[in-house]
C-alpha cells in the first residue's frame, strides 16, 4: 500500500511538472517550421546541416570544416550525440523541427531524472520529489 501511495505521489508531482513545462514551452511552437534564435543558437544549425549532409554520406562523424574560422576541425568543440539525434529526427520532421525538440531534450529529462536519482540513492518521501520540482 505505501509503494502504491509513492508511485501516485510521483506520478502526481511528474504530472504537474510536465504540465509546467508544457505550459512554458508550447507545443504548437516548437513544432513550427522555424529557426531557433538567441545568443549562438543560430550558429548550432549549421553544424547539423552540414553533418547532415556533407560528413555522415561519407560515414563521418568528424571532419574539417572550411566555413568557420578560415577552418576547424568540425565537432571538436561540441559532443556529437546531440547533432546526431537531431539528424536522426530529421528524417522524420523539419530539421529545424528536431532542432528545438533536442534543444529542449534535457529540461524535459532532468526533472524525471533526478526524481529517480534521489530514489536510487536511497532518499525518503519527500525529499525526491522536492529535487524533481527544485530541477524547473
Amino acid at each position: 500500500m505505501k509503494m502504491k501511495k509513492e508511485f501516485l505521489l510521483d506520478l502526481f508531482v511528474l504530472l504537474v511538472i510536465y504540465a509546467f513545462l508544457l505550459h512554458h514551452f508550447r507545443p504548437d511552437l516548437l513544432l513550427l517550421e522555424t529557426t531557433t534564435a538567441g545568443g549562438d543558437t543560430p550558429s548550432h544549425h549549421y553544424i547539423v546541416k552540414y553533418l547532415k549532409e556533407y560528413l555522415l554520406p561519407k560515414h563521418r562523424i568528424r571532419g574539417w570544416s572550411p566555413d568557420w574560422y578560415a577552418g576547424f576541425p568540425f565537432l571538436h568543440f561540441y559532443f556529437p550525440l546531440t547533432y546526431l539525434l537531431m539528424v536522426l529526427l530529421s528524417y522524420f520532421m523539419p530539421l529545424v523541427v528536431a532542432f528545438k525538440l533536442v534543444t529542449i531534450l534535457g529540461m524535459f529529462l532532468l526533472p524525471l531524472f533526478t526524481l529517480f536519482s534521489m530514489k536510487l540513492l536511497g532518499f525518503k518521501v519527500p525529499t525526491p520529489e522536492v529535487a524533481a520540482v527544485l530541477t524547473l
